[in-house]
């Protein structure tokens, strides 16, 4: 990813708000300065993100599967059979969704 495009919009309740077109990058601000500043922080944050991104093992049981998600810190919010799903609060919220036995 070598540029990243934002809508900026007013808020209803005041400030701005920021959301890229081709990313999941969402920011708000009270002020349009700042909102440059959040938007530099979001992108950075969500680059090193991406750097960050590990392979799960797909091959591993939905009991063992979330026994070593365990170890980073995600632990079942929802499980229905044998679709599951994963949720961490670390660093921000981030879900797996897994389905399979």
């Amino acid at each position: 990813m070598n540029e990243v495009i934002f809508v900026v919009e007013e808020a209803p309740e005041g400030g701005f708000i920021a959301r890229a077109l081709d990313a999941s990058i969402f920011t708000e601000a009270d002020t349009l300065p700042e909102l440059h500043e959040r938007v530099r922080d979001a992108v950075r944050c969500h680059l090193r993100r991406a750097d960050l991104r590990v392979k799960l093992p797909w091959d591993l049981s939905g009991a063992d599967f979330a026994r070593a998600l365990q170890v980073l810190g995600y632990r079942i919010t929802r499980q229905t059979g044998s679709h599951m799903r994963l949720t961490t609060t670390e660093r921000g919220e981030h879900h797996v969704n897994r389905s399979g036995p």
